[in-house]
């Protein structure tokens, strides 16, 4: 029964609505409606039958409230981009492909956290077995950060802990990462078994010596497969190459296969002609560093 007194008193409702819009003018309007409104029917809609149904996705409270989840969620994840692009940039670590990819939607997973002595141990004596690089990690201000696994466009991020080498060198005049380089800065990451996922090496042209001339894509094969060879990635009879091309006009990739699904990346520096990355992906994520060059994006 009060359903269907509910139901007629809504004409008379909905003139009252109109009136009192008219009359309070065009930039009260909306405010007078909210108020004028019955709080039973504001809390509960009626369909032509005179039942009560759930409220519309289209309401004034349901869109707030849609609103603010957007707000909260948008803002978390703004602020995992942000912290990231912040962190890549002062830190000077500029990763060529996939540097935007979001792959924790937890901005307390994102944060950047002071690794543990051993961590850091560990991540030097992997740059010098891999690279040959020999610093003294107090000349760095070394951050890390937990990537939990996820299966981002198909394709699976393995949970992983990146450690951050950052020189204050880099920043010393303007106290932000400006995009050139007076030293070099690292980039380390394990996989929960501890084994490593990947290195980068950047501003390694302040070190290295140019090349005579830079090397060809062939040319490139055949350093990233001596390089896997010597430091013991893969075993020579294992080698398998799945492509290669330029990434830009400072890289080229070489991808490999690695194991049934994966896949390492390996890149050179054109410049020096020295490997300076290698990173362990699944297959699909890792052809993505040439796919687009051998559609034709990026050949000339």
């Amino acid at each position: 029964m009060k359903r269907r007194k509910q139901w007629l008193l809504l004409p008379a409702v909905l003139l009252a609505l109109v009136l009192s819009g008219c009359a309070g003018g065009a930039s009260g309007s909306g405010e007078a409606a909210a108020a004028a409104v019955p709080p039973e029917i504001t809390e509960s809609s009626l369909n032509e039958t005179g039942e009560e149904e759930e409220p519309h996705p289209g309401t004034e409270a349901d869109e707030e409230t849609e609103k603010q989840q957007r707000t909260d969620t948008a803002g978390g994840e703004t602020d995992v981009r942000e912290t990231d692009v912040r962190a890549m940039d002062t830190d000077g670590i500029q990763v060529t492909a996939e540097n935007s990819t979001v792959v924790s939607r937890d901005p307390a997973d994102r944060q950047q956290k002071t690794p543990s002595p051993e961590m850091v141990q560990k991540a030097a004596e992997a740059l010098n077995y891999y690279f040959d690089v020999t610093l003294d990690t107090k000349d760095f201000e070394i951050t890390s950060r937990f990537s939990p696994e996820e299966v981002y466009e198909g394709d699976l991020y393995k949970a992983n802990t990146t450690l951050f080498f950052a020189s204050p060198e880099n920043r010393e005049k303007t106290g932000v990462f400006t995009g050139e380089y007076v030293t070099p800065e690292y980039m380390v990451s394990f996989l929960e078994n501890g084994e490593i996922k990947d290195i980068y090496l950047s501003g390694m042209n302040t070190v290295w010596e140019d090349a005579q001339r830079p090397p060809t894509v062939e040319e490139a094969k055949k350093v990233t497969r001596q390089f896997l060879i010597s430091k013991k990635l893969f075993a020579e009879k294992d080698i398998e190459l799945l492509g290669a091309a330029f990434t830009n006009d400072t890289s080229i990739a070489v991808i490999y296969k690695d194991g049934k699904d994966g896949a390492i990346v390996v890149t050179v520096d054109v410049a020096s002609g020295k490997v300076d990355c290698f990173d362990r992906q699944s297959r699909g994520r890792a052809m993505r560093w040439i796919a687009p060059l051998d559609a034709g994006a990026g050949k000339g």
